[in-house]
């Protein structure tokens, strides 16, 4: 009943908002994909590298942005031991990209380097991130961006071999990544036009762990999925979905919220009943919510 409920507010809110509310923006997607072909660079396989992409990405998601590494969505068809890289390959990777859809390359290099006191011994370690972004689609260039040339991070003892010195650097490098995650936010948010309130949330207990569904539409007209789309912000335990379409050409949804495939089916359901679509019983398999609509002869 609460179900039925939360979708018959949704649906007088879209009669209401009319087409705006269907074509509301949602948040930025970046790959972060990283050049090291400079002798001072920092090599995308090291640990230091793997920490600051996990620091970038838990400073990024609180300004509620997501950040992929290269390494967890283009594994499957891209070399990590491969050389050096043109701003044209990198955005054809970010292109080869599917799942999750993007919307920014973020193309950066680490500079970590040392220079010894003549006075005290102590190494003093330097370390900047600079770049840019890319817009997938276009390949055009957004923004450049450089944090950490003005910070200074504390002496390290002199007999730190190379190898030590990266490590000391990732114990030091939170507060430029902090500074480098101001600095990409205000130009991500360039990229965000304002949003409408989201529903109100679910009891946290009808909500489960952070979960992705992809939802295919098989069969449906682009303006069916249009007038679908709005629905989605309304179904319980929502965080945001991105709108797709599969190699075969069918309409996609990429569903994100802490809930179950089982769930979604349930509420995708209800959501054509409303709209007057008939389709096919939803068939789940590994994540996936596939859904073929009926249409009379």
């Amino acid at each position: 009943m609460r179900r039925a409920a939360r979708l018959l507010l949704a649906a007088l809110a879209i009669a209401l908002a009319g087409p705006a509310l269907a074509q509301a923006p949602i948040r930025v997607n970046v790959l972060a994909l990283g050049s090291d072909g400079e002798p001072t660079s920092v090599p995308r396989g090291h640990r230091l590298y793997a920490r600051i992409v996990a620091q970038l990405n838990e400073a990024l998601s609180e300004r509620r942005f997501r950040l992929y590494d290269e390494t967890a969505v283009t594994a499957s068809f891209v070399d990590p031991a491969g050389g050096r890289r043109t701003d044209a390959a990198l955005v054809d990777i970010a292109r080869a990209v599917s799942e999750p859809p993007l919307d920014v390359v973020m193309i950066f290099t680490i500079h970590a380097s040392a220079r010894r006191s003549s006075v005290t011994g102590l190494l003093q370690p330097q370390m900047r991130i600079a770049g840019r972004m890319l817009g997938v689609r276009d390949g055009r260039v957004l923004a450049a961006f450089s944090a950490g040339a003005d910070q200074r991070l504390p002496g390290i003892p002199g007999g730190c071999d190379p190898d030590c010195l990266l490590e000391r650097l990732g114990d030091q490098a939170r507060p430029i990544v902090r500074e480098l995650a101001g600095t990409l936010s205000v130009r991500l948010e360039d990229l965000v036009a304002p949003r409408p309130a989201p529903p109100a949330p679910a009891a946290a207990a009808e909500c489960g762990a952070p979960a992705t569904v992809m939802i295919e539409l098989r069969g449906f007209e682009p303006a069916e999925i249009e007038r679908l789309e709005p629905f989605f912000g309304a179904f319980r335990c929502y965080d945001r979905h991105r709108r797709m379409a599969l190699p075969d050409g069918a309409g996609a949804i990429w569903y994100e919220a802490r809930t179950t495939p089982e769930r979604v089916a349930a509420d995708v359901a209800q959501a054509l009943g409303f709209l007057g679509l008939a389709a096919a019983p939803a068939q789940i398999s590994d994540g996936t919510v596939a859904v073929v609509r009926n249409r009379t002869p």
